[in-house]
């Protein structure tokens, strides 16, 4: 995950905390920038979505019949296909349950960092610090894996199997 390079660890204590940073740097980054974007895409085109609907009536009721010959008509046209086409990008990228599912990794996530500070701290020999690494490592994974699949879903419109 990090681009850094790193020596090999002498000690379970020593990759439990490379993996306590990994985890803190591209992994965190990723779930955070992920669910902001996301977060922000959603918005965008279902604001576009009613700015263009509201924009499709008002041109309509506003547009006198020497306008609509020139412009009207062809306004008529596009502001009710950019909404459509704002919808469709909307069900397609499915940008809120995005944001919903990185935000949900987001937090998991911090949980596992929290509990693997407090892991290392408290290991008081190789074998502490080894069980330790294995359990935060297995939790990581499994945010992974739980992350994949629900992503998986939502491509496939299996919203029923979307983990809650």
């Amino acid at each position: 995950m990090s681009s850094k390079p790193k020596t090999r660890p002498a000690t379970h204590q020593q990759l439990l905390d490379n993996l306590i940073e990994d985890m803190e740097g591209d992994a965190l980054s990723f779930y955070t920038r992920s669910a902001w974007i996301n977060f922000w895409l959603w918005h965008l085109f279902a604001g576009l979505g009613f700015l263009s609907s509201v924009g499709a009536i008002l041109a309509a009721a506003l547009i006198n019949d020497a306008a609509y010959k020139d412009v009207g008509r062809t306004l008529l046209i596009v502001i009710p296909t950019v909404g459509t086409l704002s919808a469709g990008l909307l069900h397609l990228f499915k940008f809120r349950e995005k944001e919903r599912l990185r935000e949900e990794g987001r937090i998991e996530l911090c949980d596992i960092i929290d509990n693997a500070r407090s892991m290392s701290i408290s290991g008081q020999n190789e074998d502490e610090h080894k069980k330790h690494y294995h359990t935060i490592r297995e939790r990581f994974r499994q945010l992974e894996l739980s992350q994949s699949t629900s992503d998986s879903k939502l491509k496939s419109d299996d919203l029923s199997k979307v983990r809650t």
